[in-house]
């Protein structure tokens, strides 16, 4: 019953159906704001989907570069079946036993009309479900679920289309062997900034790792934004007087500041205390420290301007 189920799936990949085929599937992206986005699918109005098959494809000169969370990922080759969309026609291996998987494969699709694969703009997908309809109790799959989840490398716009155009891939395929029209809307990935400059952290730390009790407040954070987000400020000694970010506090620190006061010439580097001014308030935090004679601190700064 196997081998019979597993072969009217692949058939009915390989075979088209109608472009206009009714009722629809919804193919849903999300957003998970970290370059990834899961793949989601309903079938509520169409029925039970014995197979997907989908093209997707990225703009802005990003690639997907993985696919993950799909059904068989990492099952052991010689397991059951695993439940769910878990057929992966284009790189299931069965072996010289044709009712054991030596290798279950992923759903990237290859061959012909297939797109470019991993590493490219663009992907062609191919999943369907193996199970036996006669059991009183089968494993049919929901009506909804999450399908895979792909990893780009840029900022990018995701475009979802049907297969069955190209009228050598089938597209959807239901239970009842009948075709199903694919509508998706694509969505946009994006990558959520992560700031190293935040509000209520410390804004220094000291020779010994040990936290400052200054922390960066509204007023830091707005000039950190107003000069451009500069990283050294980020740095944990650069508020501690490492203001050339040597790792040390000497002085050749000194004069940087020292200079840019008596000049009036606003340095990113030299606004040691962070707030959007060099003055004679920054000149101590600088002084004090080289007397100290603190020599290397833990950490180095990236540059500054």
């Amino acid at each position: 019953m196997k081998k019979v189920v597993i072969f009217l799936a692949v058939l009915a990949l390989a075979a088209p159906v109608f472009a206009q085929a009714e009722p629809n599937v919804y193919i849903t992206c999300s957003n998970n704001e970290d370059w990834t986005s899961t793949i989601s699918y309903d079938a509520t109005d169409a029925g039970v989907v014995r197979a997907f098959s989908m093209d997707l494809t990225v703009d802005g000169g990003a690639k997907i570069t993985a696919i993950s969370d799909y059904d068989a990922e990492g099952a052991p080759a010689g397991t059951t079946i695993p439940v769910g969309y878990s057929i992966y026609m284009s790189s299931i291996d069965f072996g010289t036993d044709p009712n054991n998987v030596d290798a279950w494969g992923d759903p990237v699709a290859s061959g012909v009309d297939a797109l470019g694969g991993l590493g490219t703009a663009g992907i062609t997908v191919e999943m369907g479900s193996l199970y036996d309809m006669d059991a009183t109790t089968p494993d049919t799959p929901p009506l909804t679920g999450d399908l895979f989840t792909i990893t780009v490398d840029a900022d990018c716009a995701l475009t979802i289309e049907d297969t069955v155009q190209k009228g050598t891939r089938g597209g959807i395929v239901l239970e009842t062997g009948s075709g199903a029209n694919l509508v998706s809307s694509g969505c946009d990935i994006t990558k959520e900034e992560t700031e190293c400059y935040v509000v209520g952290q410390p804004r220094y730390y000291d020779e010994n790792d040990n936290p400052s009790t200054e922390l960066i407040t509204a007023a830091n954070y707005a000039a950190w934004v107003a000069n451009g987000k500069p990283l050294c400020w980020c740095c944990p000694h650069h508020g501690f007087g490492d203001v050339n970010g040597d790792g040390i506090i000497n002085t050749a620190d000194v004069p940087i500041v020292w200079n840019a006061v008596k000049q009036s010439v606003y340095l990113i580097r030299a606004d040691v205390n962070h707030d959007g001014v060099v003055n004679t308030a920054d000149v101590p935090i600088v002084w004090n420290n080289v007397k100290a004679n603190l020599g290397n601190l833990p950490h180095t700064c990236p540059d500054c301007p």
